[in-house]
Protein backbone atom coordinates (compact mmCIF):
# COMPACT_ATOMS: atom_id res chain seq x y z
CA UNK A 1 0.00 0.00 0.00
CA UNK A 2 1.42 3.15 -0.97
CA UNK A 3 0.45 6.92 0.39
CA UNK A 4 1.47 9.68 -1.33
CA UNK A 5 1.52 13.31 -0.53
CA UNK A 6 2.36 13.53 3.14
CA UNK A 7 3.25 16.35 4.64
CA UNK A 8 3.89 17.05 8.17
CA UNK A 9 6.35 18.93 10.15
CA UNK A 10 8.91 17.01 12.79
CA UNK A 11 8.86 18.78 15.92
CA UNK A 12 11.98 19.56 18.18
CA UNK A 13 12.31 16.10 19.56
CA UNK A 14 12.72 14.76 16.41
CA UNK A 15 9.82 11.91 16.76
CA UNK A 16 6.43 11.80 15.26
CA UNK A 17 3.59 8.88 15.55
CA UNK A 18 1.15 8.01 12.16
CA UNK A 19 -1.83 5.68 12.61
CA UNK A 20 -2.84 4.30 9.96
CA UNK A 21 -6.51 2.94 9.56
CA UNK A 22 -9.56 1.04 7.79
CA UNK A 23 -7.29 -1.00 6.11
CA UNK A 24 -8.64 -4.25 5.71
CA UNK A 25 -5.84 -7.28 5.61
CA UNK A 26 -5.78 -10.29 3.40
CA UNK A 27 -5.21 -13.59 6.26
CA UNK A 28 -5.47 -15.93 3.30
CA UNK A 29 -3.33 -18.84 3.79
CA UNK A 30 -2.05 -17.35 6.84
CA UNK A 31 -1.20 -19.39 9.94
CA UNK A 32 -2.07 -19.18 13.60
CA UNK A 33 0.89 -17.05 14.41
CA UNK A 34 1.38 -13.16 14.57
CA UNK A 35 1.02 -11.62 10.80
CA UNK A 36 3.29 -8.37 10.47
CA UNK A 37 3.83 -5.64 8.11
CA UNK A 38 7.13 -3.84 7.41
CA UNK A 39 7.00 0.21 6.86
CA UNK A 40 9.10 2.42 4.56
CA UNK A 41 9.09 5.88 3.38
CA UNK A 42 10.90 7.49 0.37
CA UNK A 43 11.10 11.24 -0.58
CA UNK A 44 13.21 14.75 0.43
CA UNK A 45 13.79 12.92 3.84
CA UNK A 46 14.74 9.45 4.93
CA UNK A 47 12.72 8.73 8.01
CA UNK A 48 14.21 5.68 11.09
CA UNK A 49 10.67 3.75 11.57
CA UNK A 50 11.41 2.21 15.13
CA UNK A 51 9.53 -1.11 16.02
CA UNK A 52 10.05 -2.52 12.34
CA UNK A 53 8.60 -4.56 11.05
CA UNK A 54 5.14 -4.36 13.22
CA UNK A 55 2.76 -6.79 14.43
CA UNK A 56 -0.52 -5.93 13.18
CA UNK A 57 -3.00 -9.07 13.29
CA UNK A 58 -3.11 -12.32 15.42
CA UNK A 59 -5.20 -14.74 13.06
CA UNK A 60 -7.47 -16.90 14.48
CA UNK A 61 -9.77 -19.59 13.48
CA UNK A 62 -13.30 -18.25 13.41
CA UNK A 63 -15.07 -21.37 13.32
CA UNK A 64 -14.86 -24.53 15.81
CA UNK A 65 -17.16 -27.22 14.92
CA UNK A 66 -18.45 -31.14 16.31
CA UNK A 67 -20.14 -33.62 14.28
CA UNK A 68 -22.49 -35.73 16.15
CA UNK A 69 -22.67 -38.87 13.64
CA UNK A 70 -22.79 -39.54 10.13
CA UNK A 71 -26.21 -39.87 7.47
CA UNK A 72 -26.09 -43.76 7.23
CA UNK A 73 -29.55 -45.35 7.22
CA UNK A 74 -31.82 -48.23 5.33
CA UNK A 75 -34.83 -45.90 5.00
CA UNK A 76 -36.49 -42.83 7.28
CA UNK A 77 -39.87 -41.96 7.71
CA UNK A 78 -41.07 -38.50 6.68
CA UNK A 79 -44.15 -37.14 8.86
CA UNK A 80 -47.10 -35.56 7.38
CA UNK A 81 -46.73 -32.30 8.65
CA UNK A 82 -43.29 -30.38 8.40
CA UNK A 83 -41.59 -29.17 11.53
CA UNK A 84 -39.00 -29.92 14.27
CA UNK A 85 -41.30 -31.42 16.55
CA UNK A 86 -43.28 -33.51 14.41
CA UNK A 87 -39.60 -34.77 12.62
CA UNK A 88 -38.49 -36.17 16.21
CA UNK A 89 -41.11 -37.31 17.55
CA UNK A 90 -41.45 -39.54 13.45
CA UNK A 91 -37.88 -41.16 14.07
CA UNK A 92 -36.83 -39.13 11.07
CA UNK A 93 -32.99 -39.78 11.13
CA UNK A 94 -30.99 -37.16 11.62
CA UNK A 95 -27.63 -35.86 12.08
CA UNK A 96 -26.18 -32.11 14.00
CA UNK A 97 -23.26 -30.09 13.44
CA UNK A 98 -22.38 -27.86 16.63
CA UNK A 99 -21.00 -24.63 15.92
CA UNK A 100 -18.85 -22.89 18.31
CA UNK A 101 -17.04 -19.49 17.72
CA UNK A 102 -13.06 -19.70 17.71
CA UNK A 103 -12.73 -16.34 18.97
CA UNK A 104 -15.69 -14.77 21.65
CA UNK A 105 -16.34 -12.15 18.50
CA UNK A 106 -16.70 -14.53 15.37
CA UNK A 107 -20.51 -14.60 15.19
CA UNK A 108 -21.10 -11.19 14.18
CA UNK A 109 -24.74 -9.23 12.92
CA UNK A 110 -24.36 -7.65 9.97
CA UNK A 111 -22.34 -4.62 10.43
CA UNK A 112 -22.51 -1.03 8.35
CA UNK A 113 -19.00 -1.89 6.06
CA UNK A 114 -20.22 -6.20 5.30
CA UNK A 115 -22.45 -7.43 2.65
CA UNK A 116 -23.71 -9.62 5.67
CA UNK A 117 -23.21 -10.99 9.32
CA UNK A 118 -21.16 -13.88 10.24
CA UNK A 119 -22.32 -17.03 7.57
CA UNK A 120 -21.98 -20.59 7.96
CA UNK A 121 -21.92 -22.45 4.79
CA UNK A 122 -23.29 -26.65 5.06
CA UNK A 123 -22.27 -28.63 1.81
CA UNK A 124 -24.24 -31.58 1.83
CA UNK A 125 -23.04 -34.29 -0.93
CA UNK A 126 -23.50 -38.40 -1.79
CA UNK A 127 -27.18 -38.64 -1.24
CA UNK A 128 -28.93 -41.27 -2.84
CA UNK A 129 -31.94 -40.35 -5.49
CA UNK A 130 -35.18 -39.63 -3.12
CA UNK A 131 -33.58 -38.73 -0.19
CA UNK A 132 -34.98 -35.68 1.30
CA UNK A 133 -32.99 -33.21 3.89
CA UNK A 134 -34.82 -30.81 5.79
CA UNK A 135 -33.31 -27.65 8.23
CA UNK A 136 -34.59 -25.46 10.69
CA UNK A 137 -35.05 -21.83 9.64
CA UNK A 138 -34.00 -20.04 12.63
CA UNK A 139 -31.58 -21.64 15.25
CA UNK A 140 -31.50 -19.92 18.50
CA UNK A 141 -27.75 -20.84 20.29
CA UNK A 142 -26.32 -21.30 23.42
CA UNK A 143 -27.11 -17.85 24.84
CA UNK A 144 -31.10 -18.30 24.04
CA UNK A 145 -33.51 -18.52 26.25
CA UNK A 146 -34.01 -22.28 25.16
CA UNK A 147 -31.24 -23.51 22.67
CA UNK A 148 -32.26 -25.17 19.24
CA UNK A 149 -30.79 -28.88 19.65
CA UNK A 150 -31.69 -32.34 17.98
CA UNK A 151 -31.06 -33.91 21.09
CA UNK A 152 -27.72 -35.65 20.32
CA UNK A 153 -25.02 -33.54 21.36
CA UNK A 154 -25.83 -33.14 24.79
CA UNK A 155 -28.76 -30.83 25.12
CA UNK A 156 -32.35 -31.96 24.81
CA UNK A 157 -34.28 -31.55 21.85
CA UNK A 158 -36.06 -29.05 21.12
CA UNK A 159 -37.24 -26.20 17.94
CA UNK A 160 -35.39 -24.05 20.57
CA UNK A 161 -37.06 -20.21 22.20
CA UNK A 162 -35.33 -16.75 21.15
CA UNK A 163 -35.90 -13.70 23.04
CA UNK A 164 -34.77 -10.18 22.26
CA UNK A 165 -32.68 -8.64 24.94
CA UNK A 166 -30.07 -5.54 25.12
CA UNK A 167 -26.94 -7.90 25.45
CA UNK A 168 -28.29 -10.39 22.91
CA UNK A 169 -28.83 -13.86 22.31
CA UNK A 170 -27.42 -15.80 19.73
CA UNK A 171 -29.78 -16.22 16.53
CA UNK A 172 -29.16 -18.19 13.14
CA UNK A 173 -31.33 -17.09 10.11
CA UNK A 174 -31.34 -19.33 7.02
CA UNK A 175 -30.61 -17.58 3.69
CA UNK A 176 -32.23 -17.84 0.64
CA UNK A 177 -31.45 -17.49 -3.02
CA UNK A 178 -28.10 -17.21 -2.41
CA UNK A 179 -25.18 -18.04 -4.62
CA UNK A 180 -23.36 -20.95 -5.02
CA UNK A 181 -20.40 -19.58 -2.47
CA UNK A 182 -23.11 -18.59 0.11
CA UNK A 183 -23.43 -14.49 -0.83
CA UNK A 184 -26.35 -13.00 -1.06
CA UNK A 185 -29.59 -13.54 -1.14
CA UNK A 186 -32.39 -13.01 1.72
CA UNK A 187 -32.96 -13.73 5.35
CA UNK A 188 -35.46 -16.08 6.40
CA UNK A 189 -38.34 -12.98 8.28
CA UNK A 190 -39.08 -13.84 11.87
CA UNK A 191 -42.22 -11.87 13.60
CA UNK A 192 -42.66 -11.38 17.47
CA UNK A 193 -46.03 -11.51 18.71
CA UNK A 194 -47.76 -10.03 22.28
CA UNK A 195 -43.60 -10.76 24.22
CA UNK A 196 -40.24 -10.42 23.29
CA UNK A 197 -39.93 -14.46 23.03
CA UNK A 198 -40.28 -16.23 20.05
CA UNK A 199 -40.75 -19.81 19.62
CA UNK A 200 -38.98 -21.38 16.86
CA UNK A 201 -39.99 -25.06 15.05
CA UNK A 202 -40.53 -24.48 11.28
CA UNK A 203 -38.51 -25.99 9.00
CA UNK A 204 -37.80 -25.94 4.95
CA UNK A 205 -36.26 -28.08 2.45
CA UNK A 206 -32.36 -28.49 1.45
CA UNK A 207 -32.77 -28.75 -2.63
CA UNK A 208 -30.96 -31.58 -3.86
CA UNK A 209 -29.37 -31.75 -7.24
CA UNK A 210 -27.46 -35.01 -8.01
CA UNK A 211 -27.89 -35.94 -3.95
CA UNK A 212 -26.00 -32.55 -3.47
CA UNK A 213 -27.17 -29.14 -2.13
CA UNK A 214 -26.59 -26.41 -0.15
CA UNK A 215 -27.86 -24.43 3.10
CA UNK A 216 -26.40 -21.42 4.02
CA UNK A 217 -27.42 -19.45 7.87
CA UNK A 218 -26.71 -15.99 8.97
CA UNK A 219 -25.95 -14.48 12.59
CA UNK A 220 -28.49 -12.19 13.42
CA UNK A 221 -27.98 -11.45 16.85
CA UNK A 222 -25.07 -12.58 19.31
CA UNK A 223 -23.25 -11.43 22.51
CA UNK A 224 -19.69 -10.37 21.34
CA UNK A 225 -18.45 -10.62 24.39
CA UNK A 226 -19.09 -14.70 25.07
CA UNK A 227 -17.94 -17.53 23.23
CA UNK A 228 -21.17 -19.19 21.97
CA UNK A 229 -22.15 -22.01 20.01
CA UNK A 230 -25.46 -23.37 18.43
CA UNK A 231 -26.33 -26.56 17.18
CA UNK A 232 -27.96 -27.52 13.65
CA UNK A 233 -29.61 -30.86 12.70
CA UNK A 234 -30.59 -31.97 9.38
CA UNK A 235 -33.14 -34.46 8.66
CA UNK A 236 -32.91 -37.24 6.03
CA UNK A 237 -35.93 -38.67 5.23
CA UNK A 238 -36.02 -41.59 2.42
CA UNK A 239 -37.84 -44.34 1.34
CA UNK A 240 -35.16 -46.62 0.95
CA UNK A 241 -34.20 -48.92 -1.66
CA UNK A 242 -35.57 -52.34 -3.05
CA UNK A 243 -31.78 -54.12 -2.45
CA UNK A 244 -31.85 -52.65 0.81
CA UNK A 245 -28.37 -51.19 0.48
CA UNK A 246 -27.66 -47.86 3.11
CA UNK A 247 -27.19 -44.27 2.24
CA UNK A 248 -24.72 -42.22 3.36
CA UNK A 249 -24.16 -38.82 2.68
CA UNK A 250 -21.90 -36.05 3.80
CA UNK A 251 -21.79 -32.88 5.23
CA UNK A 252 -19.13 -30.09 5.13
CA UNK A 253 -18.93 -26.91 7.04
CA UNK A 254 -16.99 -23.51 6.65
CA UNK A 255 -17.45 -20.12 6.87
CA UNK A 256 -19.16 -18.39 4.16
CA UNK A 257 -19.84 -16.67 1.77
CA UNK A 258 -16.68 -18.43 0.16
CA UNK A 259 -13.92 -17.63 -1.87
CA UNK A 260 -11.01 -18.95 -4.27
CA UNK A 261 -9.89 -15.78 -5.26
CA UNK A 262 -7.17 -14.38 -2.86
CA UNK A 263 -6.76 -10.82 -4.46
CA UNK A 264 -7.73 -7.84 -3.71
CA UNK A 265 -11.61 -7.23 -5.42
CA UNK A 266 -14.44 -4.97 -6.16
CA UNK A 267 -16.98 -7.33 -6.48
CA UNK A 268 -16.51 -10.28 -4.13
CA UNK A 269 -18.95 -10.37 -0.59
CA UNK A 270 -17.24 -8.72 2.42
CA UNK A 271 -16.01 -10.22 4.33
CA UNK A 272 -15.48 -13.91 2.32
CA UNK A 273 -13.97 -16.89 3.49
CA UNK A 274 -11.91 -19.85 2.41
CA UNK A 275 -13.47 -22.92 2.13
CA UNK A 276 -11.68 -24.31 5.72
CA UNK A 277 -12.61 -27.52 7.20
CA UNK A 278 -12.98 -25.93 11.17
CA UNK A 279 -10.67 -27.78 13.88
CA UNK A 280 -13.08 -29.61 16.39
CA UNK A 281 -14.56 -27.32 19.17
CA UNK A 282 -14.87 -30.23 22.03
CA UNK A 283 -11.24 -28.80 23.55
CA UNK A 284 -12.68 -25.50 23.90
CA UNK A 285 -15.79 -26.36 25.71
CA UNK A 286 -14.41 -29.30 27.57
CA UNK A 287 -16.14 -32.16 26.58
CA UNK A 288 -13.91 -34.06 24.39
CA UNK A 289 -14.30 -36.78 26.73
CA UNK A 290 -17.90 -36.29 28.60
CA UNK A 291 -19.56 -39.29 26.67
CA UNK A 292 -21.69 -37.09 24.41
CA UNK A 293 -20.64 -38.22 21.13
CA UNK A 294 -21.11 -41.94 19.72
CA UNK A 295 -18.30 -44.65 19.76
CA UNK A 296 -18.91 -47.73 17.79
CA UNK A 297 -18.89 -51.35 20.03
CA UNK A 298 -19.51 -54.45 18.13
CA UNK A 299 -19.53 -57.41 20.61
CA UNK A 300 -18.42 -60.67 18.64
CA UNK A 301 -16.08 -62.74 18.31
CA UNK A 302 -15.18 -64.23 15.00
CA UNK A 303 -17.90 -66.28 13.42
CA UNK A 304 -17.53 -70.02 12.15
CA UNK A 305 -19.89 -72.50 11.17
CA UNK A 306 -19.35 -76.44 9.64
CA UNK A 307 -21.78 -77.79 7.44
CA UNK A 308 -23.03 -80.01 4.07
CA UNK A 309 -23.70 -78.64 0.53
CA UNK A 310 -27.21 -78.46 0.64
CA UNK A 311 -27.84 -78.67 4.79
CA UNK A 312 -30.23 -76.06 6.05
CA UNK A 313 -28.87 -72.64 6.88
CA UNK A 314 -27.08 -71.52 10.37
CA UNK A 315 -27.67 -69.02 12.22
CA UNK A 316 -25.42 -66.52 14.41
CA UNK A 317 -25.84 -63.25 16.42
CA UNK A 318 -24.01 -59.77 16.45
CA UNK A 319 -24.17 -57.75 18.78
CA UNK A 320 -24.07 -53.38 18.06
CA UNK A 321 -23.75 -51.21 21.36
CA UNK A 322 -23.60 -47.22 21.00
CA UNK A 323 -20.91 -47.12 23.73
CA UNK A 324 -20.64 -43.43 23.64
CA UNK A 325 -23.64 -40.90 24.12
CA UNK A 326 -25.70 -39.34 21.16
CA UNK A 327 -26.95 -41.35 18.56
CA UNK A 328 -25.27 -43.64 16.66
CA UNK A 329 -26.64 -44.44 13.15
CA UNK A 330 -24.69 -47.03 11.43
CA UNK A 331 -25.36 -49.58 8.11
CA UNK A 332 -23.76 -53.23 7.90
CA UNK A 333 -22.56 -54.73 4.54
CA UNK A 334 -20.86 -57.85 3.43
CA UNK A 335 -17.32 -58.21 1.69
CA UNK A 336 -17.39 -61.76 0.12
CA UNK A 337 -13.33 -62.85 0.31
CA UNK A 338 -14.75 -65.98 -2.16
CA UNK A 339 -17.42 -67.47 -2.70
CA UNK A 340 -21.09 -65.59 -3.13
CA UNK A 341 -24.39 -65.19 -1.61
CA UNK A 342 -24.13 -67.76 1.35
CA UNK A 343 -24.73 -65.06 4.03
CA UNK A 344 -27.87 -62.69 4.61
CA UNK A 345 -28.04 -60.10 7.48
CA UNK A 346 -30.47 -58.32 8.85
CA UNK A 347 -31.03 -55.21 9.79
CA UNK A 348 -28.79 -54.17 7.23
CA UNK A 349 -28.86 -50.77 9.31
CA UNK A 350 -29.61 -49.23 12.63
CA UNK A 351 -29.19 -46.19 15.42
CA UNK A 352 -27.85 -47.01 18.82
CA UNK A 353 -27.97 -50.78 20.57
CA UNK A 354 -28.92 -53.76 17.96
CA UNK A 355 -28.94 -57.47 17.01
CA UNK A 356 -27.94 -58.18 14.41
CA UNK A 357 -28.80 -62.06 12.34
CA UNK A 358 -26.41 -63.51 9.98
CA UNK A 359 -27.79 -66.44 8.12
CA UNK A 360 -24.76 -69.01 6.70
CA UNK A 361 -26.85 -70.71 3.72
CA UNK A 362 -24.61 -73.04 2.13
CA UNK A 363 -26.95 -73.83 -0.93
CA UNK A 364 -25.58 -75.72 -3.67
CA UNK A 365 -21.86 -74.21 -3.24
CA UNK A 366 -19.65 -77.28 -3.21
CA UNK A 367 -17.39 -78.55 -0.40
CA UNK A 368 -14.81 -76.07 1.04
CA UNK A 369 -14.32 -72.96 2.73
CA UNK A 370 -15.64 -70.19 2.66
CA UNK A 371 -14.37 -66.59 4.07
CA UNK A 372 -16.30 -63.10 4.31
CA UNK A 373 -15.77 -59.99 6.32
CA UNK A 374 -19.50 -57.62 7.52
CA UNK A 375 -18.33 -54.21 7.84
CA UNK A 376 -19.91 -52.30 10.46
CA UNK A 377 -19.64 -48.41 9.03
CA UNK A 378 -20.90 -46.00 11.88
CA UNK A 379 -19.35 -42.84 10.06
CA UNK A 380 -15.70 -40.93 10.35
CA UNK A 381 -16.87 -40.07 14.64
CA UNK A 382 -18.31 -43.39 16.16
CA UNK A 383 -15.66 -45.48 13.76
CA UNK A 384 -15.94 -48.65 11.78
CA UNK A 385 -15.41 -52.49 12.97
CA UNK A 386 -14.64 -55.49 10.72
CA UNK A 387 -15.90 -58.85 11.72
CA UNK A 388 -14.30 -61.87 10.17
CA UNK A 389 -16.67 -65.03 8.89
CA UNK A 390 -16.11 -68.70 8.39
CA UNK A 391 -18.52 -71.23 6.82
CA UNK A 392 -16.92 -74.51 5.36
CA UNK A 393 -18.91 -76.90 4.11
CA UNK A 394 -17.65 -80.62 4.59
CA UNK A 395 -18.43 -83.74 1.83
CA UNK A 396 -21.63 -85.38 2.73
CA UNK A 397 -21.46 -89.39 2.26
CA UNK A 398 -25.28 -90.17 3.59
CA UNK A 399 -25.22 -93.21 6.36
CA UNK A 400 -27.35 -95.66 6.71
CA UNK A 401 -29.52 -93.78 9.83
CA UNK A 402 -31.67 -94.88 12.24
CA UNK A 403 -34.68 -93.11 12.71
CA UNK A 404 -34.62 -89.98 15.07
CA UNK A 405 -35.72 -90.48 18.87
CA UNK A 406 -37.65 -88.11 20.87
CA UNK A 407 -36.57 -88.34 24.78
CA UNK A 408 -38.72 -85.57 26.04
CA UNK A 409 -40.58 -82.10 24.57
CA UNK A 410 -39.76 -78.91 27.64
CA UNK A 411 -40.72 -75.29 28.45
CA UNK A 412 -37.28 -74.08 26.47
CA UNK A 413 -37.01 -71.31 29.35
CA UNK A 414 -37.27 -73.46 32.37
CA UNK A 415 -36.36 -77.40 30.83
CA UNK A 416 -38.80 -78.42 32.98
CA UNK A 417 -41.34 -81.56 31.92
CA UNK A 418 -45.06 -80.79 31.78
CA UNK A 419 -48.56 -79.35 29.96
CA UNK A 420 -46.92 -76.39 27.39
CA UNK A 421 -48.60 -73.82 25.91
CA UNK A 422 -49.69 -73.60 22.08
CA UNK A 423 -47.71 -70.43 20.78
CA UNK A 424 -44.68 -70.41 23.05
CA UNK A 425 -40.89 -72.00 22.81
CA UNK A 426 -40.40 -75.73 23.12
CA UNK A 427 -36.80 -77.24 23.54
CA UNK A 428 -36.96 -80.88 22.31
CA UNK A 429 -34.33 -83.41 23.36
CA UNK A 430 -33.81 -86.89 21.56
CA UNK A 431 -31.01 -88.86 19.73
CA UNK A 432 -30.01 -88.76 16.23
CA UNK A 433 -32.06 -84.76 15.06
CA UNK A 434 -29.79 -83.56 12.91
CA UNK A 435 -30.26 -83.91 9.09
CA UNK A 436 -30.51 -81.90 5.94
CA UNK A 437 -34.17 -81.89 6.36
CA UNK A 438 -35.56 -81.42 9.72
CA UNK A 439 -39.40 -81.14 10.61
CA UNK A 440 -41.51 -81.09 14.07
CA UNK A 441 -45.07 -81.96 13.20
CA UNK A 442 -47.20 -81.37 16.33
CA UNK A 443 -50.21 -83.90 15.18
CA UNK A 444 -50.31 -82.39 11.36
CA UNK A 445 -49.25 -79.13 11.83
CA UNK A 446 -45.66 -78.13 11.13
CA UNK A 447 -44.00 -76.10 14.15
CA UNK A 448 -41.71 -73.60 13.25
CA UNK A 449 -37.73 -74.73 14.11
CA UNK A 450 -35.11 -71.59 15.38
CA UNK A 451 -32.49 -74.12 16.39
CA UNK A 452 -31.49 -78.23 15.51
CA UNK A 453 -28.56 -80.19 16.53
CA UNK A 454 -28.05 -84.49 16.84
CA UNK A 455 -29.87 -83.72 20.88
CA UNK A 456 -31.96 -80.62 20.62
CA UNK A 457 -34.45 -79.08 18.61
CA UNK A 458 -35.69 -75.72 19.57
CA UNK A 459 -38.87 -74.80 17.91
CA UNK A 460 -42.28 -72.84 18.47
CA UNK A 461 -45.18 -74.89 19.04
CA UNK A 462 -47.99 -74.31 16.39
CA UNK A 463 -51.20 -72.80 17.72
CA UNK A 464 -53.96 -75.68 18.42
CA UNK A 465 -57.45 -73.63 18.67
CA UNK A 466 -59.50 -76.15 21.09
CA UNK A 467 -57.17 -79.08 21.80
CA UNK A 468 -55.60 -80.67 24.68
CA UNK A 469 -53.24 -82.20 23.64
CA UNK A 470 -51.60 -83.16 20.35
CA UNK A 471 -48.41 -85.92 19.16
CA UNK A 472 -45.16 -84.75 18.37
CA UNK A 473 -42.96 -86.41 15.51
CA UNK A 474 -39.40 -85.68 14.06
CA UNK A 475 -38.69 -86.10 10.75
CA UNK A 476 -35.35 -85.88 9.74
CA UNK A 477 -34.19 -86.34 6.04
CA UNK A 478 -37.67 -88.80 5.64
CA UNK A 479 -37.74 -91.02 8.63
CA UNK A 480 -39.89 -90.02 11.48
CA UNK A 481 -39.61 -91.16 14.58
CA UNK A 482 -42.07 -92.58 17.29
CA UNK A 483 -44.38 -89.72 18.32
CA UNK A 484 -44.85 -88.29 22.17
CA UNK A 485 -47.69 -86.90 23.08
CA UNK A 486 -47.66 -83.22 24.81
CA UNK A 487 -51.04 -81.81 27.15
CA UNK A 488 -51.56 -78.17 26.21
CA UNK A 489 -52.95 -75.80 28.70
CA UNK A 490 -53.52 -72.09 28.54
CA UNK A 491 -50.27 -70.84 30.84
CA UNK A 492 -47.40 -72.12 31.53
CA UNK A 493 -44.57 -69.51 31.99
CA UNK A 494 -40.94 -69.82 32.10
CA UNK A 495 -37.89 -66.71 32.72
CA UNK A 496 -35.04 -67.08 29.94
CA UNK A 497 -33.44 -64.05 31.22
CA UNK A 498 -33.79 -60.31 32.48
CA UNK A 499 -32.40 -56.70 31.20
CA UNK A 500 -31.73 -53.92 33.24
CA UNK A 501 -33.80 -50.70 31.82
CA UNK A 502 -30.48 -49.71 29.82
CA UNK A 503 -30.86 -53.03 28.22
CA UNK A 504 -27.04 -54.31 30.21
CA UNK A 505 -28.03 -57.79 31.54
CA UNK A 506 -29.14 -58.08 34.95
CA UNK A 507 -26.79 -59.85 37.73
CA UNK A 508 -24.44 -59.17 41.02
CA UNK A 509 -22.45 -56.77 39.82
CA UNK A 510 -25.32 -55.06 37.74
CA UNK A 511 -28.10 -54.50 39.24
CA UNK A 512 -31.50 -52.89 38.56
CA UNK A 513 -31.66 -49.53 40.56
CA UNK A 514 -35.42 -49.21 42.27
CA UNK A 515 -37.82 -47.23 40.45
CA UNK A 516 -36.47 -47.81 37.37
CA UNK A 517 -38.16 -51.34 34.92
CA UNK A 518 -36.74 -53.97 34.08
CA UNK A 519 -37.08 -56.36 31.12
CA UNK A 520 -38.27 -59.67 31.54
CA UNK A 521 -38.17 -62.38 28.32
CA UNK A 522 -40.18 -65.36 28.99
CA UNK A 523 -42.26 -67.83 26.83
CA UNK A 524 -45.64 -69.71 28.16
CA UNK A 525 -48.01 -66.36 29.25
CA UNK A 526 -51.21 -66.69 28.00
CA UNK A 527 -52.26 -62.81 26.22
CA UNK A 528 -54.13 -61.37 28.81
CA UNK A 529 -53.78 -61.30 32.80
CA UNK A 530 -50.25 -61.28 33.16
CA UNK A 531 -48.90 -60.24 36.43
CA UNK A 532 -45.49 -60.21 38.22
CA UNK A 533 -44.40 -60.67 41.44
CA UNK A 534 -40.45 -58.93 42.94
CA UNK A 535 -39.36 -60.06 46.38
CA UNK A 536 -42.84 -60.08 48.11
CA UNK A 537 -44.57 -57.14 46.19
CA UNK A 538 -47.12 -58.14 43.90
CA UNK A 539 -46.66 -55.80 40.49
CA UNK A 540 -50.28 -56.24 39.34
CA UNK A 541 -50.24 -53.90 36.03
CA UNK A 542 -46.57 -54.50 34.79
CA UNK A 543 -45.64 -51.47 32.39
CA UNK A 544 -46.10 -53.79 29.41
CA UNK A 545 -46.61 -57.71 28.67
CA UNK A 546 -47.05 -58.67 25.52
CA UNK A 547 -44.87 -60.38 22.49
CA UNK A 548 -41.07 -59.45 22.06
CA UNK A 549 -40.22 -57.61 19.14
CA UNK A 550 -38.88 -59.67 16.35
CA UNK A 551 -38.80 -62.77 18.32
CA UNK A 552 -41.66 -65.20 17.41
CA UNK A 553 -42.59 -67.20 20.78
CA UNK A 554 -40.88 -64.85 22.96
CA UNK A 555 -42.43 -62.67 25.43
CA UNK A 556 -41.61 -59.63 27.42
CA UNK A 557 -42.93 -58.59 30.76
CA UNK A 558 -41.93 -54.95 31.80
CA UNK A 559 -41.61 -54.89 35.44
CA UNK A 560 -41.17 -51.63 37.36
CA UNK A 561 -38.80 -52.29 40.41
CA UNK A 562 -40.83 -51.11 43.82
CA UNK A 563 -39.00 -48.17 45.27
CA UNK A 564 -38.99 -48.99 48.57
CA UNK A 565 -36.80 -52.55 48.31
CA UNK A 566 -33.82 -52.29 49.61
CA UNK A 567 -30.08 -53.49 48.26
CA UNK A 568 -30.45 -57.28 47.47
CA UNK A 569 -30.44 -60.34 45.50
CA UNK A 570 -34.22 -61.90 45.18
CA UNK A 571 -36.64 -63.73 43.69
CA UNK A 572 -38.70 -63.13 40.80
CA UNK A 573 -41.45 -64.29 38.76
CA UNK A 574 -44.21 -63.55 36.36
CA UNK A 575 -48.01 -65.17 36.45
CA UNK A 576 -50.26 -66.23 33.78
CA UNK A 577 -53.67 -66.09 35.55
CA UNK A 578 -52.68 -68.43 38.56
CA UNK A 579 -50.06 -69.96 37.19
CA UNK A 580 -46.45 -68.38 38.11
CA UNK A 581 -42.96 -69.37 36.13
CA UNK A 582 -40.07 -70.83 38.40
CA UNK A 583 -38.43 -67.98 40.15
CA UNK A 584 -35.11 -66.34 38.67
CA UNK A 585 -33.01 -64.00 40.57
CA UNK A 586 -33.45 -60.55 40.31
CA UNK A 587 -30.88 -58.12 41.33
CA UNK A 588 -31.45 -54.66 42.87
CA UNK A 589 -29.71 -51.85 43.83
CA UNK A 590 -31.80 -49.13 46.24
CA UNK A 591 -32.17 -45.93 44.61
CA UNK A 592 -32.64 -43.97 47.81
Amino acid sequence: VAISGITFTVPASGAVSLRITNLRLNAWMAAEQPMRVTLGSNGLSALRIDSNPLIVAFPQRGLLASYSSTFICTASPLPATLSMSELISAKTRFASIRLTEGQASSFEKRGSNSDSGTRIVLRYGGFPQGARLFVPDLVAGSSATTPTAGGDLGVPANGGVYTTTASGQLLLARVRNHDSNGAGGSLTSFTFGATPALTLNAVNEVDLVSGAGLAVFEVVDSIGSMRESAQIPTFLAWPGRQDGLAANGTVAISLGPVSSDAQASATAAVPRFQSVSPNSDCPVLGDCNSGIFPILSVNSDPLSVTGFRLSAPQTRYVRVNNSGGSLLNWAASVVYINGTGWLTIDPGAGYNNATIRVDFIPGTLPAGVYDATILIDAGPIAGTRNLSLRMELVPFTPPTLAPPTILSVVNAATFLEGPLVPGSIATLFGQLLSGTEVGVNFDTTAARIFFANDKQINLVIPDAPGKASAQVVVTVDGRPSTGKVVNFVSSAPGIFGTLNQDYSLNGASNPATTGTVVQVFATGLPGVGVTGKIADRLIAAPEYAGPAPGFVGLQQVNLRVPADLATMTTDMVVCGGATCSPAAKLSIRSGN
